[in-house]
């Protein structure tokens, strides 16, 4: 798929510079618009690729060890005594009584 997109994108690349040329009277707005919108394309298309690979070594890859780390160690917290029992709560009906609001 990636292939055919590239192939795709090429074409666009030639069919954008002919049709703006044939469009636009001066040749420097001509090349302008084409350049822009020619680097918008192929910039989704990078950027869609980093996207579909997010697990590597580059240097906008997630961080799979650091993460992983992270889980054992919230798993491990888990395991703990004092995290098997929710906390206590003894209801004073002085203190946590609802207060009415005006209407």
């Amino acid at each position: 798929l990636a292939q055919m997109i590239t192939v795709m994108l090429m074409i666009h690349w030639f069919l954008t510079a002919v049709v703006v040329a044939t469009s636009v009277a001066k040749p420097i707005w001509a090349g302008f618009i084409s350049f822009v919108v020619i680097l918008a394309f192929w910039s989704i298309h990078f950027i869609g690729e980093e996207l579909e690979q997010p697990f590597g070594d580059d240097a906008n890859d997630l961080p799979i060890h650091e993460m992983q780390r992270d889980l054992n160690k919230s798993l491990i917290d888990l395991l703990h005594p004092m995290a098997r029992a929710p906390p206590q709560f003894k209801f004073v009906k002085e203190k946590h009584q609802l207060q009415e609001t005006k209407k």
